[in-house]
């Protein structure tokens, strides 16, 4: 729901707020394809690629890492995301992930939750795949859980129930900002309200 193309055109929570700002801004913003496979995650990682390689002037949804910000700024957070752990129905509910911390979990590849993870776990074993891949590496024993948005884990569950479900959530914010290559940019939009 945040950020995806249907017949070519950009869609989403993430094109209503450009949208906005293209409005507030008096400037039209036009997306640069980064599609080059079926998949969300590669769609991902294309698109921090091209970001990195100034093939691209901004993103409009992206959450600040340290590793991002030597090729990008953010602008202040303008939507929230929460996070879960999605594991086999059989699986107890967590009160965090430091309950199973000493377990595999699985993260998107590129994902910015993964760096955090790293930095407060840096003994948990943390698998980066594709989210097509997660359900078959839960059902295999290969992850305990897998990290993924509230939001992506509707349509998750979706096409795996019963064999999944929610176990717990992660206490860390997920605050989404638009992040920029260019400095008079990034002052343009910290104002937008």
């Amino acid at each position: 729901p945040f950020d995806y193309l249907e017949g070519g055109e950009h869609r989403g929570v993430f094109r209503d707020y450009l949208d906005l700002f293209s409005a507030r801004l008096g400037v039209a913003f036009e997306a640069v394809p980064t599609l080059e496979s079926d998949h969300a995650t590669n769609l991902w990682v294309k698109t921090l690629e091209y970001a990195r390689e100034r093939r691209c002037d901004f993103i409009s949804g992206a959450v600040r890492t340290p590793e991002r910000e030597t090729y990008l700024n953010f602008t202040n957070p303008y939507f929230q995301v929460t996070q879960v752990l999605i594991a086999r129905s059989d699986k107890p509910f967590v009160s965090g992930i430091e309950a199973i911390q000493d377990q595999p979990i699985g993260t998107l590849i590129g994902a910015a939750i993964t760096s955090t993870l790293r930095r407060d776990f840096p003994r948990m074993r943390l698998m980066e795949m594709e989210e097509n891949q997660a359900a078959d590496a839960l059902e295999r024993g290969e992850i305990y859980a897998f990290v993924v948005a509230l939001e992506h884990s509707a349509r998750f569950l979706n096409e795996r129930l019963p064999n999944f479900k929610v176990i717990g959530k992660l206490d860390y914010p997920y605050p989404i900002s638009v992040a920029v290559r260019n400095a008079k940019l990034i002052d343009e939009l910290t104002f937008v309200r």
